[in-house]
């Protein structure tokens, strides 16, 4: 297996980063992966010597970052991808995101928080009512997984940490990674639409990692408009009331209904 380890980064502090890469390694001790940052502000890391860094500082945005790294990942043959954040820490049997699964694309592990318990991550797809519902409760529905549940296809995942299987992916035909109309926010949610046309991502619960979660859009005023405006792309695209939140609400009470019993 070649990895590819896609890191986007913008004003990260130092100590974070090189805590990841140190936790990285140890977790991938014996695996032969590279890893590319492409640096969205001017900040001279003291990073190790295999890294590669790209980028001139000025700010492109998420999606357009991992997919620059993307590409270079493709045209050097790499048969897997690992997009993630840098607020991350591994947990358990992380080598079980690289077993090969017919049609499925992306692998996805569970994710917990700080308190190891469960991030709201595994859920439906979006329509305009739950996104409004979201920003005045505080909350969006979620599925909380039990230990025994098996993989699944999942509807949406999150952009924090997720797995690509590069020749499942070139299978589905997409021409990019991430739809670059998104500079923040919800570029993952409209990744996990088009994987949802596919049913090509499954979470592997066996797999954990810790997610120190920071919900930037409820702290800041500029964090908050560029969710408002990502959400208005992503309705646009898709539509307001679009039909795969209703299938993919069922499908998850089907799946976990199922899994309690």
């Amino acid at each position: 297996m070649k990895l590819g380890i896609s890191l986007v980064v913008y004003n990260e502090p130092q100590k974070r980063l090189l805590d990841f890469l140190k936790d990285l390694e140890n977790v991938l001790e014996g695996t032969e992966y590279q890893i590319i940052i492409y640096q969205n502000s001017l900040i001279d890391y003291n990073l190790p010597k295999d890294v590669l860094l790209f980028g001139d500082g000025v700010n492109i945005g998420f999606g357009s970052g991992h997919n620059y790294n993307y590409n270079y990942f493709l045209k050097n043959n790499y048969s897997h991808i690992i997009i993630s954040n840098t607020d991350i820490k591994f947990c358990t049997n992380f080598e079980l995101l690289f077993t090969y699964r017919k049609n499925i694309s992306i692998t996805c592990p569970l994710i917990l928080d700080e308190k190891l318990s469960q991030q709201k991550m595994v859920r439906s797809l979006p329509n305009i009512v739950d996104k409004i519902k979201s920003f005045v409760f505080g909350g969006f529905p979620f599925y909380k997984i039990i230990e025994k549940d098996d993989e699944f296809v999942v509807p949406s995942f999150s952009g924090c940490f997720f797995a690509i299987n590069i020749e499942n992916f070139k299978t589905l035909k997409e021409n990019t990674l991430f739809d670059e109309k998104y500079f923040l926010y919800e570029e993952d949610t409209d990744f996990s639409r088009r994987m949802w046309n596919h049913k090509s991502a499954k979470l592997i619960p066996k797999v954990k990692i810790i997610h120190s979660q920071e919900k930037g859009s409820k702290k800041s005023i500029i964090l908050f408009n560029l969710h408002l405006k990502s959400l208005f792309i992503y309705f646009n695209k898709w539509g307001y009331f679009d039909h795969a939140s209703k299938e993919s609400k069922n499908y998850l009470n089907r799946i976990i209904l199922s899994n309690k019993n």
